[in-house]
C-alpha cells in the first residue's frame, strides 16, 4: 500500500477498482479489425490481379479462335484437293465421313467459337477466289474492337 491511502492500483484502500472492459469485448473488436483487414486485401488484389486474368482469358480465347479458323480452313483445303477444287457449300461436308468413313475434320461435329456460336462461312465466288472462315466475335454483331472484333482466316494470315 502506498502513502495517503491508495492501493498499488490506483483505488482508493477499501474501494474496489473499477471493473476493466470484458474479454469477449476485444475479441469482437479484434475479429472485426481481422475481418476489414481481410476485405481490403481481397480488394487490393482483385484491383491488381483480376485485369490480368482477364487479359490472359481473352488471350486465351483469341488463341483458341486461331487455331480452330487455322484448322478449318486446312480442312477445307483437303476437302478442294479431293474433290477436284471444288470447295462444300458448308462447312458440315467437313465433318460428314465419306464411304471409307474419313472426315477432313477430326470431330463428329463443327467447333463453336468461344462465345458458343458457329463458325460462319463464305465459298469461293468469282470474286473472292479462297473460302472465308469467320466469327463475329463476342457481339456477334460485323465489326467491334477487342473480344467483339470479327476474326477470319484472312486477317490471321496478313496478321501472321
Amino acid at each position: 500500500m502506498s502513502e495517503a491511502g491508495w492501493s498499488d492500483q490506483g483505488a482508493p484502500v477499501g474501494e474496489a477498482k473499477p471493473a476493466g472492459t470484458p474479454k469477449w469485448v476485444w475479441w469482437v473488436v479484434g475479429l472485426a479489425g481481422c475481418g476489414l483487414v481481410v476485405i481490403v486485401g481481397i480488394v487490393v488484389a482483385s484491383v491488381l490481379f483480376v485485369p490480368q486474368v482477364v487479359q490472359r482469358l481473352e488471350v486465351a480465347r483469341s488463341g483458341r479462335t486461331m487455331a480452330d479458323l487455322i484448322e478449318i480452313e486446312t480442312a477445307l483445303g483437303e476437302y478442294a484437293i479431293a474433290n477436284g477444287g471444288a470447295y462444300p457449300d458448308g462447312l458440315e461436308a467437313l465433318v460428314t465421313p465419306d464411304f471409307n468413313g474419313h472426315t477432313f475434320l477430326k470431330v463428329t461435329t463443327i467447333p463453336l467459337d468461344v462465345w458458343g456460336r458457329a463458325y460462319l462461312y463464305e465459298a469461293p465466288s468469282p470474286g473472292n477466289p479462297k473460302p472465308r472462315v469467320y466469327t463475329l466475335g463476342r457481339d456477334g454483331l460485323p465489326g467491334g474492337e477487342g473480344e467483339d472484333a470479327d476474326m477470319d482466316n484472312f486477317t490471321l494470315r496478313e496478321d501472321g
